[in-house]
């Protein structure tokens, strides 16, 4: 039995005629005759009931339908693989970052290049929501997003890839090393990035401050981590939240835990769909964070 075969038997299935079936398929009607005869001699089953005009499906014809169509679908999907596979062998695949990976993602990329050594690997710097609309309009392949809206995603037609969870620390000026988290909150401003860039992140820290029974004062924005750690925190000006790997060590400053917090979930999103090169990627990530 070849896909041939079956790519004609259906050709007359849905023209109901040989010849129209032929014509479609831009042979002569005889090869088409032909291939459906062989077909059946090799099944051992009569696939139409025939007259000089049409070929209608016999009862074990009805049966064998879907079957045929589910082969010739497997190969339509095989090929569309392979094409895809080909593609990126000289592909770029853009991939939206965030800021704090680090080493983490240095290592998924490092993973991902191993298996796709041909693939340039275009990075941008992007708030949450951004990446969010990025992959739902194909402007990014896959993107590393941080305590993201889940049903968001959802209704964007993007697959969520857990990949890690994180802790978040507290960064105070060191005079207030030791001393509780709510006594910090209340005497000095938050300093923290705008609520658009990742509002995931942002509510969690004001839900566990208002655990601790305060509301965070505002302190100031920054662009980095260590703007700010070594700028308006080790200069007893403002706190910080940061993730547990991103926490600072050196003079001016001390590290505090945070009561009540979870971790914060960090994963890959893909685009509604993906890429053989964005597969890829997701695959190389949960392999080196599982």
């Amino acid at each position: 039995m070849e896909l041939r075969q079956l790519e004609m038997f259906l050709a007359v299935v849905d023209h109901g005629r040989m010849v129209t079936a032929a014509e479609s398929l831009h042979v002569a009607q005889s090869v088409v005759s032909k291939q459906v005869a062989r077909l059946e001699r090799e099944l051992g089953l009569v696939l139409f009931d025939r007259t000089r005009r049409s070929a209608t499906l016999s009862a074990e014809g009805e049966g064998f339908v879907p079957l045929a169509r589910d082969v010739v679908r497997a190969a339509e999907t095989a090929r569309a693989a392979a094409q895809d596979l080909h593609a990126m062998r000289s592909s770029r695949l853009r991939v939206g970052t965030s800021r704090g990976l680090g080493g983490r993602l240095g290592d998924v990329l490092a993973e991902f290049r191993l298996a796709c050594p041909d693939v340039h690997v275009d990075l941008e710097p992007l708030g949450t929501p951004a990446k969010i609309t990025a992959l739902a309009r194909g402007r990014l392949d896959a993107a590393f997003l941080r305590a993201p809206d889940l049903e968001l995603l959802r209704r964007t037609g993007l697959t969520w890839r857990p990949l890690w969870d994180e802790e978040l620390v507290a960064v105070v000026p060191d005079a207030w090393r030791g001393r509780p988290l709510d006594d910090v909150g209340r005497a000095l401003g938050l300093a923290r990035t705008r609520r658009v860039s990742n509002p995931g992140v942002w509510d969690l820290v004001d839900e566990t401050c208002r655990r601790l029974g305060f509301d965070p004062l505002p302190g100031p924005g920054f662009s980095s981590v260590d703007e700010v750690v070594h700028g308006a925190v080790a200069g007893g000006e403002a706190w910080t939240v940061v993730y547990r790997g991103q926490a600072p060590l050196g003079a001016g400053v001390a590290v505090l835990e945070v009561p009540t917090a979870p971790a914060v979930s960090t994963g890959l999103a893909l685009g509604p769909s993906p890429g053989a090169a964005a597969l890829a990627l997701a695959s190389a990530a949960e392999g080196v964070w599982p």
